[in-house]
């Protein structure tokens, strides 16, 4: 046997140890114990009352730390929702948190109370409302849980004030407990019974349960690592792994939110990256993680984290690894993919493969957009950074004002040799300007000789930049979190809830569908209709055997039904099962073109316009004018330019592109505005849409009737809050949009006979590259060219 197939039989093998070692402890303890039945009876009674066990330990476990967790104004409502939100081990939650009561200073007594009176209350409120005496005990509804925990926060709390001498702080304890503990309650009880499993209420309270988790270890460490980091680092590559890196991103947002939200994004990325490479093998899935998380943890705090954060994270991979790889760690309940649905859930299951499909596709487009704009604004902003050349020039006199300002000497050496002093000035501020250190050599012999203190002067020159770079560097590093938190959180919440929206089965379709394929008497084992906006079709299982229509035929009969053009179906086999697809597909087209002139007497146009489409659907055209002129407009507009590009052809929806875009040009430290005239069009249903932030007018053309859509709106990158209007309408066959920057209608004047001109010459058959260059021309004859001008048309037609 060869090094390989050793090593991949070692591999299989290693995974059956943890099933024979229980299946013998199973069989020990059956015969210890006296279970009656046969041997695998004895046994599987044994593996469920195990089960039972460690579960309702780590129920435990999680109540004492849970207990602990302290919330504003010196309150601990998690242990009380937790407590009122189980409903399975309920008794073992009681354990932990009687025990963490006793390491809560000052409400020890209260928390013990509060706790014991909550059981008995369960209890009795859970036996007077069972139904017969084979029904479990706190079955209560979840709005008498809730009540309850409010009760007994309002119990601890009232406590708390008198023992305190009613100060307002325990005051705004008392508030926070009775608030908190009933929300926390109702939103956990998702993830704590049985029937909310599949549902979006169990994702949601499942999440939440994790995230309180992890934020109820802060603070504790063992051998000098943070719990509270392996906790979140190992949540996010159990649900990446488990569930997808859709779900594993989301994980780590709020794993990483209850941690430190400096971090967030760390986990969130990681969690998306190991998403990417699970079928790979978990070795390299969670090294693949790790390594992101540490350099990103690096570009966040600097190399300090190499000896805080990042041990954590490697203690977290070095303890799932094995775990998952093994197959130890139980299969969430939650998410599609771990085999516990009933077969009457095939359509679901086979719409959910597709959205994890999909999910990656989206996913993967996102990573790939934000890694090629992190390229591009990374060589921006490490040019930012530095202070500027009129900054360090000021710093340098201000050095040496500091200390010849006292000197007996200071009007020989500035007055009359004032050309030698200055130049002296200038030198060492070009010098300490290039990141190097000033010296004694950058000072002339004749001034060295007279001056005394040139040492400490050049000493303090060089102490100041540096502490000025710092800053710099500090306050971009606070900046860049602040835009990377929001704009992740951002993201991933609108690529959820798109991606729950897409994917969601069209119940009317689905049943009309099915009634279609059994007049077509087309089998299948599983068929159903699902999307909002791109409507698909799926089917299962399918019996060749017994189609006698062919593929056109099936296509034409299913587009009569969902009313919408369908592409040609797509088949995959996998082993005897067969399996088809259908996407809807687009009924309109777009022909574009453009012309453009750039300002007289400057080398560069500051306008910049593109045309794209994305694998949504959709087509965009893009008008950008950046304020001003010349270079620095050209670099605005083109930033914008590039800047939605990328987020746009990955999917992420215009309104979320364009306020990432606008806090983006905030950010930097010198005036970068721009304008923005963003046209999208649906090629699926011909619905169209302006979005213009300080742009000019722009015009559609039907026919020989000229409609104009303008707005009075700001450029993007002045305001804090994005400043756009948007504009809704619906596109015909044969449409023309027309988008110009101001250069060429920037008032109500050229409104006019510009409109004049689309109305009547456009109906001589002039092409549309003819009219964008006519038009263009008139423009500069009219206004000259005292601004650039971009022009760009757009023609929308139908596809038969």
């Amino acid at each position: 046997m060869d090094n390989k197939n050793f090593k991949t039989h070692f591999l299989e093998k290693s995974k059956d140890i943890p099933r024979v070692l229980k299946q013998g402890f199973s069989a020990f303890l059956g015969n210890y114990l006296h279970i009656e039945g046969t041997r695998e009876e004895r046994q599987e009674a044994v593996k469920l009352r195990l089960n039972f066990a460690a579960k309702g330990l780590c129920f435990s476990v999680m109540a004492f730390f849970f207990g602990r967790a302290e919330l504003m104004f010196a309150s601990y409502p998690l242990g009380t929702a937790l407590f009122c939100a189980s409903v399975n081990y309920v008794p073992f939650v009681y354990l932990g948190l009687i025990i963490s009561s006793v390491f809560v200073n000052g409400l020890a007594s209260p928390l013990f109370l509060a706790y014991t009176l909550g059981l008995l209350a369960r209890f009795t409120l859970s036996y007077i409302s069972k139904k017969s005496y084979t029904d479990s005990l706190f079955r209560e509804k979840k709005a008498a849980r809730a009540l309850l925990s409010s009760v007994m926060m309002l119990f601890v709390g009232a406590i708390g004030c008198i023992k305190g001498g009613f100060l307002w702080f325990d005051f705004f304890g008392l508030i926070t407990g009775i608030l908190a503990a009933p929300l926390i309650t109702l939103l956990i009880s998702g993830a704590l019974e049985q029937k909310h499993r599949f549902t979006s209420y169990h994702d949601a309270g499942f999440l939440a349960l994790m995230s309180l988790f992890v934020f109820s270890l802060n603070g504790y460490t063992l051998l000098g690592f943070s719990l509270s980091a392996i906790a979140a680092f190992t949540v996010t590559l159990y649900i990446s792994k488990e569930c997808g890196m859709l779900r594993g991103g989301a994980a780590g947002l709020f794993a990483g939110l209850a941690y430190d939200p400096l971090f967030s994004p760390l986990f969130a990325i990681s969690g998306i990256i190991s998403g990417l490479f699970w079928k790979m093998g978990t070795i390299y899935a969670s090294a693949c993680a790790l390594g992101t998380g540490i350099i990103y943890a690096v570009y966040m705090n600097g190399f300090s984290t190499l000896q805080t954060l990042a041990p954590d994270l490697l203690a977290a991979s070095l303890i799932f690894t094995p775990l998952a790889h093994l197959e130890l760690l139980p299969k969430p309940k939650m998410y599609i993919g771990n085999g516990a649905m009933a077969q009457s859930r095939t359509d679901e299951i086979a719409v959910k493969e597709k959205q994890n499909e999909g999910a990656k596709e989206r996913f993967s487009a996102i990573s790939d957009s934000l890694s090629s704009l992190a390229e591009i604004f990374y060589n921006l902003s490490c040019v930012e950074k530095k202070p500027g050349t009129d900054t360090v020039l000021k710093s340098v006199e201000n050095c040496f004002d500091k200390y010849c300002g006292k000197c007996p000497r200071y009007r020989i050496c500035r007055d009359e040799n004032y050309e030698e002093s200055s130049r002296c000035i200038k030198t060492v501020a070009m010098k300490v300007y290039e990141g190097k250190r000033a010296g004694k050599g950058d000072i002339p012999e004749s001034i060295l000789k007279k001056c005394n203190r040139m040492e400490s002067i050049i000493n303090e020159i060089n102490s100041n930049y540096s502490l000025e770079l710092k800053n710099a560097l500090d306050k971009s590093k606070a900046e860049v979190f602040a835009g990377n938190y929001a704009s992740m959180s951002a993201l991933l919440t609108e690529a959820l809830n798109e991606n729950a929206k897409e994917f969601e089965i069209d119940e009317e379709l689905t049943v009309k569908i099915k009634g279609c394929a059994r007049y077509l008497n087309f089998q299948a084992s599983n068929l159903c209709v699902y999307g909002k906006r791109r409507k698909r079709i799926i089917a299962g299982g399918i019996d060749l055997a017994r189609v006698r229509l062919g593929v056109d035929e099936i296509r034409r009969s299913f587009e009569r039904v969902v009313k919408m053009p369908l592409k040609a179906p797509d088949f995959s086999i996998d082993g005897e099962h067969i399996s088809m697809t259908m996407s809807c597909a687009r009924s309109f087209c777009a022909e574009y073109t453009h012309a453009s002139l750039k300002k007289e007497n400057e080398d560069i146009n500051g306008d910049s316009i593109t045309f794209f489409e994305n694998n949504e659907d959709y087509f965009y055209s893009l008008i950008s004018d950046g304020m001003g002129s010349g270079r620095d407009a050209a670099l605005s507009s083109r930033l914008a330019g590039v800047y939605l590009d990328r987020m746009l052809r990955a999917g992420n929806k215009k309104a979320q592109s364009l306020s990432m875009l606008n806090s983006f040009l905030r950010q930097k430290s010198i005036e970068c505005s721009t304008t923005v005239d963003l046209l999208e069009i649906d090629l699926l249903n011909g619905e169209a849409c302006f979005i213009k932030s300080g742009a000019a007018p722009s015009y559609v053309l039907r026919g020989t009737s000229v409609f104009k859509i303008a707005s009075n709106t700001m450029p993007v990158g002045i305001t804090k809050e994005l400043n756009a209007e948007e504009v809704k309408f619906k596109l015909q066959d044969k449409d023309v949009v027309l988008m110009a920057s101001d250069g060429i209608s920037s008032s109500f004047e050229d409104g006019l006979w510009l409109m004049d001109t689309l109305a009547n010459d456009w109906a001589r058959g002039v092409s549309l590259s003819e009219m964008c260059e006519k038009i263009l021309d008139d423009a500069r004859e009219r206004n000259g060219e005292r601004d650039d001008m971009t022009l760009g048309m757009v023609r929308i037609r139908k596809i038969v």
